[in-house]
């Protein structure tokens, strides 16, 4: 059987490409048959009405020294970066094999997702959305929109993006705005599903040892912690307990160091980390498969999806509002042992979603 991912997988982002490991790991185990990754094509996009989020969150001055230490120190976090995104890239040559993929006339299924697929950042994508000319039978799986909403599509391109998802047999989203807008296109069932890296295998995964002991792990967009109310709360937190700030991902040229690691060291970092201070999505779900105390800024770009996530593992106190309550958000214990029972269901139910669609296109053919 003939089957492939449609995803995010080119994005050099540790999320977008770990969940596409996941993901193809899961359809691995329950079908035996390693996928293909179809990548997303260049046609043009449908335009949409969605506000640039994201760029709201870079309105505030960045807070730092301008002291001429401060200033070599952000030159070496930017070469730093630029060989954290070689090593990303390493792993999606060696691991997702991307560079060597060759794609397949026809598929017996493809599956779209996970992360967000259904997002407008750069336009409504009709291939994103169902319109696979490979696929024999398209389904998606935790697929997301991000903080695209059904308001965004243009009127007139209304029916062409309803056609387009006719072609889906099933759709499966991550989160409840996911669902909402996609019930504005698509009169099918909706399934909800949470994302490959907490239901694959990740979370069974040892840790390795790690060089630096006494460290806050702070995981977020390059720059986007950047208000001095957010830093000085994490410092003042940080200074508290005598750690280091550990900046990964994007760079923070606030924080004592960066770290550039593969993407299967990245979680070795997060496993062994005293706390997290994140305000991304995957950001929260590694924290989650290490099991660290750790704490969600919400942001309006990110508020669709995290709210939705923690809701769902109750966790929902995990998140911060007002930077001054930080530290009582971090020094609040996690029931592990309730949300590791959601997870275990959950992964059942993920693996009997997808065996019901390979069961099933295996007996049509």
């Amino acid at each position: 059987m003939k089957i492939a991912i449609l995803s995010m997988q080119r994005i050099v982002n540790y999320g977008s490409v770990l969940q596409a490991w996941s993901l193809r790991q899961m359809i691995r185990e329950v079908s035996g048959v390693t996928a293909d990754f179809l990548d997303i094509e260049d046609s043009p996009a449908l335009k949409s009405n969605a506000p640039a989020l994201p760029e709201a969150d870079y309105q505030s001055p960045a807070y730092y020294s301008q002291h001429v230490l401060q200033k070599t120190k952000r030159r070496i976090i930017t070469m730093l970066s630029g060989y954290n995104k070689k090593l990303i890239r390493r792993f999606m040559q060696k691991e997702l094999k991307l560079d060597a993929a060759e794609t397949r006339e026809e598929y017996e299924l493809v599956i779209v997702g996970s992360d967000e697929v259904f997002n407008h950042a750069a336009g409504i994508r009709l291939q994103l959305h169902g319109l696979v000319k490979q696929a024999r039978e398209v389904i998606s799986y935790a697929a997301s929109c991000g903080s695209a909403k059904a308001e965004h599509v243009c009127p007139e391109d209304v029916k062409m993006l309803r056609d387009a998802m006719k072609r889906f047999a099933s759709v499966s989203v991550r989160d409840e705005g996911t669902a909402r807008y996609v019930s504005c296109f698509y009169d099918g069932l909706i399934c909800k599903h949470m994302d490959p890296v907490l239901m694959g295998e990740l979370y069974a995964r040892k840790a390795r040892k790690v060089w630096l002991k006494g460290y806050m792990l702070v995981y977020a967009y390059g720059q986007r912690i950047r208000t001095a109310n957010e830093i000085e709360a994490i410092r003042t937190f940080a200074r508290q307990k005598g750690l280091r700030i550990v900046a990964m991902g994007g760079s923070q040229f606030w924080c004592d160091l960066y770290i550039p690691a593969s993407p299967m060291r990245l979680l070795d970092w997060f496993a062994h980390a005293d706390y997290v201070v994140t305000d991304t999505f995957h950001g929260a779900v590694f924290s989650v498969i290490n099991q660290k105390r750790f704490a969600v800024i919400v942001r309006p770009s990110n508020e669709n999806k995290l709210t939705s996530l923690l809701k769902d593992l109750s966790l929902e106190q995990r998140t911060v509002e007002d930077p001054t309550m930080l530290g009582c958000v971090l020094d609040a214990s996690v029931d592990y042992d309730a949300v590791n029972t959601i997870l275990a269901r959950e992964r059942i139910r993920a693996r009997a979603y997808l065996k019901e669609h390979l069961i099933n296109e295996q007996a049509s053919h």
